[in-house]
């Protein structure tokens, strides 16, 4: 993530460097994007460039965060439910406004589906982004624990590990469904999200069919 003295610097050169790099990094994806351009169009040095950040991935990540956080302003807890009846409408409410949100925005939706498939396709800049993802899966552990305390969600499982099965199912998803070859179109994105949804629900939804435990053998 950027160095502190970033978050420092003059509000107009974090919007221009900000912006250059989002439009580089939604046109031509990760491995693509250029920091020379992005420094050209920013009017930055390079020197300056190292001044604030460590290297492409550094800017890569500090501008995927700032495009992820209005995104993230719809997972608030303050939007939940207060009874199980609505939990489930509710968070699929949430999330078709993100999808709104990237809709308003073919830009932001070029940006993050772009920077999401460089986090997929390599582990080291997903690892990078840990820090700033743990902010976002503290945010969705509240939900969802909160589905718990409702009686709306299985509480047999902890929520953690219902996350990582879910995160398991969206990168599985995300392999057969999202196309190598070009950025998904919104369409593919809420294909995915329909799929995905249902997933998700026949996980955790505790009104589901469930299995009965594996026992020995008969004697």
């Amino acid at each position: 993530m950027p160095r502190p003295r970033f978050e420092k610097a003059e509000p107009t050169l974090r919007e221009a460097v900000l912006g250059a790099a989002a439009r580089e990094f939604a046109a031509h994806g990760y491995e693509g994007a250029s920091i020379n351009r992005i420094l050209e169009s920013a009017g930055l040095s390079k020197g300056a460039f190292y001044y604030y950040f460590d290297d492409k991935a550094d800017l890569a990540l500090t501008v995927l965060q700032h495009a992820t956080e209005e995104l993230m302003e719809a997972f608030t807890a303050d939007a939940l439910p207060e009874d199980a009846a609505s939990f489930w409408s509710t968070m699929k409410a949430l999330q078709r406004r993100a999808l709104d949100t990237l809709r308003r925005s073919p830009r932001q939706t070029e940006l993050v589906s772009k920077l999401g498939q460089a986090l997929f396709l390599r582990p080291e800049l997903a690892a990078r982004a840990a820090p700033f993802m743990a902010d976002t899966r503290q945010r969705i552990s509240g939900l969802w624990k909160r589905g718990q305390e409702l009686g709306a969600v299985r509480s047999d499982l902890p929520v953690e590990l219902l996350l990582s099965v879910m995160q398991g199912i969206k990168e599985a998803l995300a392999r057969v469904l999202l196309p190598r070859e070009h950025s998904p179109s919104l369409e593919e994105l809420e294909r995915m999200a329909a799929i995905q949804w249902d997933f998700f629900r026949r996980v955790a939804d505790p009104t589901g069919p469930r299995e009965p435990p594996i026992t020995g053998g008969e004697e």
